[in-house]
């Protein structure tokens, strides 16, 4: 039997690769026959183990080159799209402002939380774009002799299924889960989809919208301004209604006195992640309450602290009914003050935010921006109209 196989082994030798062998030193495979060869031989060339590491090796370079290079283009169409949303929100809040001659109220507001109580029932602003934004249909049971979380319960399943034209493609869609045993205006326990789109709520904070240290003349490290504590001092005191958007209030485009095109409309911000045994209503574009969808401009874009010297240096991040998420860019000092509260402009978009203005423009604002500059452009009426750098 040994003699056998081994007479088959040189038979198979002989023909296949004994020729090869002999001219090139190596045995070879996979080649085609050899022209001019006997019938029925052939040669088998291939690479060697060595060429063949070069060339996988070469192919790993160009990968990795062209990698960086195909994430930009797949980012820059997430900004397209980003910025398109953007737009769609921008004409919707032009074509309320065609049919009522005034933008939509920031929220409705009233100061009880008693669902019986006298006043407006408690509306975010989205509710009065959802007929512009070909959302009416979905909404049609929405009853706005209610509070938006007393609404029947098909309306208020819709809320957990997310408005396309809120979402930024370059974030990842979150819904505010049940965390807490809430009720009433705080509604902690509702299933509601969040959105990257707030509007802009002025220069400082959630009651205060306007910061004095911008007026000419005043320090950087000028005291801040009065922050108004009560129902009154925020619809109707100096700095109150100072953005295009407040409680119970939307401006007409002549109360835009430093020009449509000089001041923010909407602003990008964050869908911030259910952080366990907390609540964070940073995107909650259904909750009327401030800290949600109310941006304003007291921190630059992606910001952590306000660059005026000596102002809430231990203030980090974003201020209100939040959890501290750093390593996903949001940063927050909690505070249940709602007229402290403060949100800053955030993205997942490199080096900047969307924003669009009350002309329905839509730009990308660098986080470098000058904060005073970035702060006017929140302002409707100081009479120092800025422009974009």
């Amino acid at each position: 039997m040994d003699s056998l196989q081994a007479c088959f082994r040189s038979r198979v030798l002989a023909e296949l690769g004994t020729e090869a062998f002999a001219k090139h030193g190596r045995p070879t495979l996979w080649s085609s026959p050899q022209r001019g060869g006997k019938a029925g031989s052939q040669r088998f060339d291939a690479f060697t183990l060595v060429e063949l590491l070069v060339v996988i090796a070469i192919i790993g370079v160009l990968i990795a080159l062209l990698l960086p290079a195909v994430q930009a283009a797949r980012e820059s169409a997430r900004r397209s799209s980003c910025m398109n949303n953007m737009r769609q929100l921008g004409l919707a809040h032009m074509n309320y402002e065609s049919t009522n001659n005034r933008l939509a109220p920031g929220n409705q507001w009233r100061a009880s939380e008693n669902n019986s109580a006298p006043g407006p029932r408690f509306t975010p602003n989205v509710v009065f774009l959802m007929s512009y934004l070909e959302e009416g249909p979905r909404f049609s049971q929405y009853d706005r002799a209610l509070d938006w979380d007393d609404q029947p319960v098909p309306v208020l399943e819709a809320l957990g299924s997310p408005m396309p034209t809120y979402q930024c493609p370059s974030d990842q869609g979150q819904r505010m889960t049940a965390t807490t045993a809430g009720g009433g205006a705080t509604s902690d326990q509702f299933d509601d989809a969040k959105g990257n789109y707030g509007v802009n709520w002025g220069s400082l904070f959630g009651f205060d919208q306007y910061d004095e240290r911008l007026e000419i003349g005043a320090a950087a490290d000028a005291p801040m301004s009065i922050v108004y504590s009560s129902a009154t001092e925020r619809e109707s005191g100096p700095g109150s209604r100072r953005a295009p958007f407040s409680y119970n209030f939307g401006a007409k485009l002549s109360q835009i006195t430093d020009g449509t095109s000089h001041t923010f409309l909407m602003l990008e911000m964050l869908q911030a992640p259910t952080a366990p045994g907390a609540v964070d209503r940073r995107g909650r574009i259904w909750n009327h309450l401030p800290g949600s969808y109310h941006v304003t401009a007291y921190l630059p874009p992606n910001g952590l602290t306000t660059p005026y010297p000596g102002q809430d240096k231990n203030v980090k991040g974003d201020r209100g009914t939040c959890a501290d998420q750093p390593d996903l860019g949001l940063p927050c000092s909690p505070t249940t003050q709602e007229r402290l509260m403060h949100m800053a402009a955030r993205s997942r978009h490199a080096g900047g935010v969307v924003v669009s203005m009350c002309d329905a423009s839509v730009h990308f604002v660098v986080d470098s921006i000058d904060h005073p500059t970035y702060q006017r452009l929140a302002v409707r009426d100081d009479g120092e109209p800025s422009r974009l750098p």
